[in-house]
């Protein structure tokens, strides 16, 4: 691994692109190429459990859902909405696709067989929010290095534009740093 990737000598970082196949096949072949001594990855410890779980379907797709709390109500109009008869409020939910094509499941997946301790560190939301980028092709990243592709994708990045973002990555930042 090279030095950009490293945050200290004992602790590495590999940016990934959600829901990208090609970074799932670069997480199991730095995974299995290196010795780790636990996997950290951005979803929150309540989650924990029902994805470990979940992951030892695959290759079956599944899901993992939570309520959000609390129970927001969505106040958009739609057709349906004018012909519901009850009056129950919706509610909105968060979820993990357990996917073998996520790179984040790909990594827990190799850390249960290895038998390597996992960290759930996100911070834990009462209502997630969702941020959205436009990315190269994660396709690069079979003739290119992760940490090549990290760096040529990570000075195009933007600020993160939420202060739920912001506030997130410090918590992943401290609870790294905790490990």
């Amino acid at each position: 691994m090279s030095d950009f990737l490293r945050i200290s000598p004992q602790t590495v970082v590999l940016p990934v692109i959600h829901g990208s196949g090609d970074f799932a096949v670069e997480v199991r072949r730095v995974m299995l190429s290196h010795r780790f001594d636990c996997l950290a990855v951005p979803l929150p410890r309540s989650f924990q459990t029902d994805v470990e779980r979940a992951i030892q379907h695959l290759p079956n797709i599944t899901l993992v859902v939570q309520e959000e709390l609390p129970n927001y109500r969505v106040t958009d109009w739609s057709p349906e909405s004018e012909t519901r008869d009850d009056d129950s409020d919706q509610r909105t939910y968060s979820y993990v696709p357990i996917d073998p094509c996520q790179p984040v499941i790909a990594a827990l997946r190799i850390a249960q067989q290895e038998r390597m301790a996992r960290a759930f560190i996100d911070l834990e939301v009462d209502r997630y929010e969702p941020i959205g980028a436009v990315l190269p092709d994660a396709y690069a990243v079979k003739q290119i290095a992760a940490d090549r592709f990290a760096a040529a994708v990570l000075p195009t990045i933007p600020r993160l534009p939420t202060e739920q973002s912001q506030q997130r990555v410090l918590v992943m930042a401290r609870r790294i740093h905790e490990l």
